[in-house]
């Protein structure tokens, strides 16, 4: 079978470059490294291989401009916990994001990479407007990414998960810079850092 190949971009290749550096910074400490090097270069040889575990799933993503952390709520060895609960947790991890931030996943999903479609993706302050114990969450139906709602008194579990907004980028603009600002205009749901960033 033919290897697969992946267009990698300069955004990853930065990525991956700052990772290493820092495995690197860390395998070199003076006194000792909190690493393991025997692990760690077999954890290496595992990827030169290309033996990558097949279940892991991403840990970011960036969706027409926003970038994403992705986020579980679960402690330990839990299993589910209840909707309360769980509210509880992704607000304190900055994670409990809202309407707007559904509908932009919505609208762009085919930026949705494909090994999240077994997970549903909970969107904390997007509630029914006629009864705030219902949220709304969306999840890959076998065909397209479409929202649906849950009762805060039933349980969530493993495969739920829930996003932490990044950044939030402008289209290009004022020549070789790309700005992202708050705005006055924008709903108390959308959450983002300002930051300034020079385009590539």
């Amino acid at each position: 079978m033919a290897t697969q190949l992946h267009v990698v971009t300069g955004g990853q290749y930065r990525k991956i470059d700052r990772r290493m550096r820092e495995i690197k910074r860390q395998l070199d400490q003076d006194g000792g490294s909190p690493l393991d090097p025997d692990v760690v270069a077999a954890t290496l040889q595992q990827i030169v291989e290309g033996n990558l575990p097949k279940d892991t799933l991403p840990t970011e993503m960036t969706i027409a401009g926003r970038s994403y952390d992705i986020r579980g709520f679960l402690e330990g060895n839990e299993k589910s916990v209840v909707g309360h609960t769980m509210v509880e947790r992704v607000t304190k991890m900055g994670a409990n994001l809202g309407q707007d931030d559904g509908q932009h996943f919505l609208k762009h999903q085919e930026e949705i990479p494909e090994a999240l479609r077994g997970n549903a993706f909970i969107f904390t302050d997007w509630r029914n407007p006629d009864n705030t114990e219902n949220v709304a969450y969306v999840n890959w139906d076998g065909n397209r990414w479409v929202q649906n709602r849950n009762w805060l008194d039933n349980d969530f579990n493993g495969n739920d998960r829930v996003l932490r907004r990044k950044s939030f980028y402008f289209p290009r603009c004022f020549g070789e810079f790309i700005f992202a600002a708050v705005c006055a205009s924008h709903p108390a749901s959308v959450r983002f850092p300002i930051v300034a960033v020079i385009a590539e």
